[in-house]
């Protein structure tokens, strides 16, 4: 598994699936419950990291000219929402 990679693919599935716009908490409820059996079995430094990778993931996410999320500073986007461009 590629953390980051398949990460940022999950946390746009998620948002897409929370209606274009959710709380972090919300995204990563998502994820818990449709990928547990993955994050689960993928070694113990992966289960331990996947919330880190994963908020990691949002920052590249909605950082440079071809972000998908948008971000506080540029857009106005309350703290801890994410949300599709």
């Amino acid at each position: 598994m590629k953390p980051r990679h398949e990460l940022k693919d999950m946390a746009l599935e998620a948002v897409r699936h929370l209606g274009g716009s959710a709380h972090y908490m919300d995204v990563y409820k998502y994820i818990w419950s449709h990928y547990h059996a993955k994050l689960t079995t993928s070694g113990d430094e992966w289960f331990y990291r996947w919330q880190y990778e994963l908020s990691h993931a949002a920052s590249l996410l909605s950082s440079g000219p071809s972000r998908v999320l948008k971000n506080q500073k540029d857009d106005g986007c309350p703290s801890g929402i994410w949300a599709l461009k």
